[in-house]
């Protein structure tokens, strides 16, 4: 008789009961019923918005990351070294943390990065851009970067859902987003990038280091603090 393999069915349970709690979330929402909701009303917020640096104004640190929503080595950096950072540097008032797109691997990319420049609109920038990168960390998935899915999860976070709905279906970011990649493309070879007061994080041959270890962020972020307050 074959023996039950244990391990296979609570991995199997584990990934149901995943998928049940993110359902909600992934099922694409009817774009007239959306519609029918926001009838009447139309956007509100007309002014195109750019993005802030997230940390006390009077840091003297500013780490830039460069990212695509899609790329799965960017979602791990953000996860594993980003929120540490935020965490231990930015709460402390110690470093600013500025997130530039680099929306180049398609649709969904651009989509997601527009969806956060509207959530930027409603002030809800950091959220949303944690959401959508914990999300993928978690997932391993970019299916949740559809449209639909994309206003389901701004109505999660509190957002005005028909602001959201006319920001994003509207373009209203598409060209500030295509723009910023393009830019960003002239310099930039690979995601994740990352800089610190305008130097590139790379090796001795200028090459981007990509997704750093948090320990390798942290000692060259405390190698800064130390030089700046030793230069005082």
């Amino acid at each position: 008789m074959k023996k039950i393999n244990w391990t296979t069915v609570i991995v199997i349970i584990l990934i149901i009961s995943f998928l049940i709690g993110y359902g909600e979330l992934f099922a694409p929402k009817a774009q007239n019923n959306l519609s029918a909701l926001c009838q009447g009303k139309a956007l509100q917020i007309k002014d195109l918005k750019e993005i802030e640096p997230l940390g006390a104004a009077t840091s003297t640190i500013l780490v830039e990351v460069y990212s695509d929503y899609q790329c799965p080595a960017c979602a791990k950096y953000y996860y594993e070294s980003i929120k540490p950072l935020v965490q231990d540097y930015v709460a402390t008032n110690k470093v600013k943390l500025l997130f530039h797109d680099l929306a180049f691997e398609g649709n969904r990319s651009q989509w997601a990065a527009e969806g956060a420049y509207c959530a930027n609109d409603q002030g809800k920038f950091w959220d949303y851009h944690d959401a959508l990168l914990s999300l993928r960390y978690e997932t391993n998935s970019t299916e949740f970067y559809e449209k639909a899915n994309l206003e389901n999860l701004a109505q999660s976070l509190g957002l005005d859902e028909c602001e959201f709905y006319f920001c994003l279906e509207s373009g209203k970011y598409l060209n500030l987003v295509k723009n910023n990649t393009e830019e960003a493309l002239k310099t930039i070879t690979g995601t994740p990038a990352t800089f610190l007061n305008g130097s590139l994080l790379a090796n001795e041959k200028g090459e981007n280091l990509g997704a750093v270890s948090y320990e390798t962020l942290k000692t060259k972020i405390d190698t800064l603090l130390g030089s700046q307050n030793n230069n005082q």
